[in-house]
């Protein structure tokens, strides 16, 4: 019996392909706060200082794809975005010279498709993530020796089996699992591009408050074992570091 699937809520899926002469987008590229301000310009301003991006729904990645010299953001939000303000002062690229017979920017609303999402589907990933763990945190031997408490800090894996580790704890958790390349194969078939580090620009001053994102790219193949826990993954994003451009997990069917 084919299962039903029910879900609600929508959902928007922006294309942006940036202008490469803009010197507003390679300020941007540089500055990972620059570039959550210019992502959060295209919805409404609510009074919530740091909890706009979780009420509006947004995520994004960032592409760079050197062979065709474009740069791309995928901007996923259950508010539907208004780009005319970054059309107009050229940070996104013409639609003449862009290409793109969608146009420039490009909006489609995808919450049928997540709605559409069951038990079982066996779906391709692109997700660019931050892959951490938690150093330094209080034990309970540290409270009851009266140590003074530490909530620790986070840390990047750098090591590549252990990044994948961590994309399996987090398929655990939102209702999907990696699959393997073959039957016999326990190694899943992920595989992973190490990006550059994205910080705040703040090279001198206050570098105790600047931020360091350390990003990974990981595709591969997944199946939806549990199809709430997944539809709410797509649409609150995985890991650490959403507002810099981490944790939007993108999905097609596989062939």
């Amino acid at each position: 019996m084919a299962s039903v699937c029910r879900g609600g809520g929508r959902m928007y899926l922006s294309r942006l392909v940036l202008n490469p002469l803009s010197k507003e987008v390679w300020r941007d590229l540089g500055d990972c706060r620059k570039m959550h301000r210019t992502v959060m310009s295209g919805f409404p301003t609510i009074n919530a200082a740091n909890r706009a991006r979780a009420i509006l729904g947004v995520l994004y990645r960032l592409e760079m794809m050197p062979h065709e010299g474009s740069i791309i953001a995928y901007v996923q939000s259950m508010t539907e975005p208004e780009w005319a303000a970054l059309v107009d002062k050229g940070y996104l690229l013409s639609h003449d010279a862009c290409g793109d017979p969608e146009g420039n920017p490009s909006v489609k609303a995808i919450g049928a498709h997540y709605d559409a999402i069951c038990t079982g589907d066996v779906l391709r990933f692109r997700i660019l993530a931050n892959p951490t763990v938690k150093v330094g945190t209080s034990t309970k031997a540290d409270r009851e020796a009266g140590l003074p408490k530490s909530n620790g800090r986070r840390v990047p894996i750098v090591v590549r089996d252990q990044q994948v580790h961590w994309l399996e704890r987090k398929a655990e958790q939102n209702g999907f699992e990696l699959l393997s390349a073959t039957a016999d194969d326990t190694i899943p078939d992920v595989a992973q591009t190490e990006m550059r580090s994205v910080h705040d620009g703040r090279w001198r001053d206050d570098q105790e408050d600047r931020i360091t994102v350390y990003g990974v790219m990981f595709d591969g193949r997944l199946r939806v074992v549990d199809k709430l826990a997944f539809r709410n993954a797509l649409r609150v994003g995985i890991g650490p570091a959403k507002a810099y451009g981490c944790g939007l997990l993108s999905v097609s069917r596989a062939m």
